[in-house]
């Protein structure tokens, strides 16, 4: 089920100081939550997604790429395997363009509201601004070197789990919340698809770390005791 709900808020929520497309929609003039437009060249909207709803489905012709404005989505290929977590502030749908059909199947993990940017009207804007088209050649360098940087299949469960849980931390630091205690956005069998591993493994594997005193796991709530320890694990 595709959802296209508009959201209508005004204003520029605090998403926009961390998202990926912040100089983009600075650059461009870019508001999705205002509905004066008469300015903007690239048309955008903001979009709500029910948990468990897709935003975009494999084979669906590219018509935007996102950014998540609140929640979390799960980006799944036709094998089912989750290939990649979009948490707040983090921009996805580029696995379109190269066929203009999606490769993947964007899943909300929660109730979700995303900022949606008309993929043609924002080519034709880029073309014409070098600032701009060279800011969405970074944005596409970092999701191309986040790619890169995922976990490596050959390391311990634990190491690749620890791997997983400093990423959020770290996304966490950068939208301003708490890098130390934070829920999860997803089940653990979710991370166990993602990471390529059992769930009995992703079982073992956190009460690794718990008895290293590296990482305490309560259903979703994670809770960092050491972070120099699990930044040495992942270094």
């Amino acid at each position: 089920m595709v959802v296209h709900q508009a959201h209508k808020l005004t204003g520029r929520p605090k998403t926009c100081h961390f998202c990926d497309c912040r100089d983009l929609c600075s650059a461009l003039n870019i508001n999705p939550f205002d509905d004066d437009k008469t300015l903007t060249k690239v048309k955008s909207i903001a979009v709500n997604v029910k948990k468990g709803d897709a935003l975009y489905t494999i084979n669906r012709n590219l018509t935007a790429f996102y950014s998540v404005r609140a929640g979390s989505f799960k980006l799944v290929n036709a094998n089912e395997h989750i290939v990649d977590f979009c948490l707040q502030g983090d921009a996805f749908g580029f696995d379109g363009i190269e066929s203009s059909l999606h490769q993947l199947n964007a899943i909300a993990l929660e109730d979700s509201t995303v900022c949606g940017f008309d993929y043609h009207s924002f080519v034709q804007a880029i073309s014409n601004d070098t600032l701009s088209n060279l800011d969405f050649l970074q944005l596409m360098s970092k999701k191309f070197n986040a790619a890169i940087h995922l976990v490596d299949a050959t390391y311990e469960a634990h190491i690749k789990l620890a791997q997983f849980i400093y990423r959020l931390s770290t996304h966490q630091k950068r939208c301003g919340y708490s890098n130390m205690s934070f829920t999860l956005p997803m089940k653990h069998l979710e991370i166990a698809n993602h990471l390529n591993l059992s769930i009995e493994t992703v079982s073992r594997a956190f009460k690794t770390l718990a008895k290293d005193g590296v990482v305490q796991a309560k259903h979703k709530d994670i809770t960092i005791l050491d972070i120099v320890k699990l930044k040495a694990l992942v270094s």
